[in-house]
């Protein structure tokens, strides 16, 4: 924010009549052959209010409106409320952004601090509405019916009847002279807001000195609007003569320059190079207006650089830092590289170790396997041995059988001999009486028979064979 000077301005016009309402509305909503759009904006933009919800625009309706909330009345021949312009100088809201912007939080401030300050100190405020699609920028319009209480008249027995209220334009200048210690009404308005803006907007608002102080002629918009164009045709004609004198200026340097090249016609080119330098001369007295401008451009610029290499100077120290971290990190990677070198070499040391011990290891296990094979083949040999030495026991095993069954065969013999003396012992009754010991003797054999007999014999080999 700059150190300027803002001043607050306020111009008042009388509502006279419905038809001017009616006019301001036609205007306001772009329907009026009066109403100038800026070239490349959106008509209608604006920020707006009215006492009507929705109907931001509706000023007649708007003004019965609050004529029938305040029961108001109008006096004949008196004007029906006040037209405000209310403004502040434009560099206030280019402070905050776009001036014909809407969302420009400056533009927001004003309209509302403008509509604070009519309603504070002029009252009766139906309508507001802050233009943003036309040239101009930071004024606010105010649609006011001031109210005040009405004398009532002096009855004839002395009384007074009821004070109606009424609508009074002169009443309110009355107050707001009053209130701001002016002569003049008008006046007071200007100083009212220009007090009102200072404190609630910014601190560096002031009030214009009045027109009668300075004598200074105020135009109207359409001689604004001339003059503007005026000014606008002989700042062409300074550029043409800008361009001119700069074409002049590098033909003179050219001149300049075929002098220190061809010394032998330089008196020939004197005469034209004074008149050429007169004519820069006058030139550069021209051009003078245009240097003065680009001076404060080149300050910014100056300004500008100044503020990029502070930038860059900051850069630079953060990459560099950047790098001598890099470099940190890269030594750590070295020292961790070798580290690793060191185990790989210690690790292949310690495989080459452990390979000789496999190797020694397999080593041992292939005689222990050739010892496991040389005691198989000497359990083999000792089986074969046994199952020789069984072969042999089961050849004496055979004979002894032999001789078994010829001896059971002859007890067999003996047995059925017996059998059939015993036979003839006991169906002899008398040689059973004669021979009894012979018939014991006879039992006992037969009982020594049985035995005897095969069966157990050969029962009695399949437990040696058992036992073998």
């Amino acid at each position: 924010m700059t150190a300027s000077i803002i001043f607050g301005c306020v111009r008042a016009n009388p509502i006279e009549t419905i038809g001017y309402l009616q006019s301001q509305e036609t205007h306001a909503k772009r329907t009026s052959p009066t109403a100038v759009t800026r070239v490349g904006a959106i008509s209608g933009t604006a920020l707006s209010w009215s006492n009507l919800d929705g109907r931001p625009l509706d000023y007649v309706a708007a003004f019965q409106a609050l004529k029938g909330a305040l029961g108001a009345r109008e006096r004949k021949g008196a004007a029906l409320g006040i037209h405000l312009l209310v403004s502040v100088t434009k560099s206030y809201v280019e402070e905050g952004g776009d001036v014909h912007d809407p969302a420009n939080p400056r533009n927001q401030k004003l309209f509302a601090e403008v509509v604070n300050w009519a309603r504070q100190e002029i009252g009766g405020v139906f309508a507001a509405r802050m233009d943003l699609d036309e040239e101009g920028s930071s004024v606010v319009d105010i649609l006011a019916s001031p109210v005040f209480p009405r004398t009532p008249r002096l009855r004839k027995d002395g009384s007074r009847g009821e004070a109606p209220d009424e609508i009074s334009i002169r009443k309110m200048l009355e107050a707001v002279s009053k209130k701001a210690h002016a002569k003049h009404s008008y006046s007071a308005l200007q100083t009212l807001w220009a007090n009102h803006a200072a404190k609630h907007l910014d601190p560096r608002v002031r009030r214009g000195v009045p027109q009668r102080e300075t004598g200074s002629i105020h135009l109207s918009t359409p001689a604004f609007r001339q003059l503007r164009a005026q000014l606008d045709q002989e700042q062409a004609q300074m550029d043409g003569m800008r361009l001119t004198a700069a074409s002049h200026q590098r033909g003179v340097l050219e001149w300049q320059a075929e002098l220190t090249e061809k010394d032998d016609q330089s008196r020939k080119w004197q005469e034209e190079l004074t008149k050429r330098e007169r004519r820069l001369a006058e030139a550069e007295l021209a051009s003078s207006m245009i240097l003065q401008a680009n001076l404060a451009e080149i300050t910014t610029a100056r300004k500008k650089v100044n503020d990029d290499e502070h930038r860059l100077d900051g850069r630079f120290l953060a990459l560099k830092a950047e790098h001598s971290k890099l470099s940190d990190r890269e030594s750590r990677l070295l020292k961790a590289e070798r580290f690793l070198d060191a185990r790989r070499a210690t690790d292949n040391a310690e495989i080459a170790h452990r390979a000789r011990q496999l190797e020694e290891r397999e080593s041992e296990l292939q005689r222990s396997i050739a010892l496991e094979k040389r005691a198989a083949e000497l359990r083999l040999m000792k089986d074969e041995q046994r199952r020789r030495e069984q072969m042999d026991r089961q050849g004496l095993l055979d004979v002894e059988e032999q001789h078994l069954v010829t001896a059971a065969e002859r007890l067999m013999a003996a047995q059925s001999a017996i059998n059939e003396l015993h036979w003839k012992l006991q169906s002899s009754p008398t040689l059973a009486a004669q021979y009894p010991a012979l018939l014991h003797v006879a039992e006992r054999a037969r009982e020594a028979a049985k035995a005897a007999r095969p069966s157990r014999i050969r029962r009695k080999r399949t437990e040696t064979e058992l036992e073998i």
